[in-house]
């Protein structure tokens, strides 16, 4: 009796368990673990970092504004002041521009302005951080 060029045998299927996950095949163990050991490495202050510096980007449009001024404003900033409307007696000094090339000092009584245009430089400060921990451990 002839045999048919097609198997009907199922080839053997190893799977695998990992951190609460089965029937892992060998390509999806290597994906999660390649994940999770990045979650390790990068850690939350990564993730802030870059949610910082993100937000802080001037990518509102804005009416009106004084030449020499930084176009457009942030979701950080508007969030910012929205929420903290306080006038303060004295002139806080913050950093503004749209990067660190064009930064300038600019002063505000506006609280709210203040931190939000603060707040990307907080993510810088956490992505400098981790760039020194890093080369410093090569």
């Amino acid at each position: 009796m002839p045999r048919s060029k097609y198997s009907l045998k199922q080839p053997a299927m190893t799977t695998y368990l990992y951190n609460g996950l089965y029937s892992l095949n060998a390509e999806r163990l290597f994906m999660w673990i390649v994940i999770d050991t990045n979650k390790e490495q990068l850690g939350i202050d990564d993730i802030i970092g870059a949610i910082a510096i993100i937000s802080g980007q001037p990518v509102i449009s804005t009416r009106g504004r004084p030449s020499g001024a930084t176009k457009g404003t942030s979701v950080a900033s508007l969030a910012s002041r929205r929420a903290i409307d306080v006038q303060l007696p004295f002139r806080l000094p913050m950093f503004a521009g749209k990067s660190l090339f064009t930064l300038r000092i600019a002063m505000t009584r506006h609280l709210g302005a203040w931190i939000g245009r603060t707040i990307p430089f907080v993510g810088y400060f956490f992505m400098t951080k981790d760039v020194t921990e890093i080369s410093s451990a090569l």
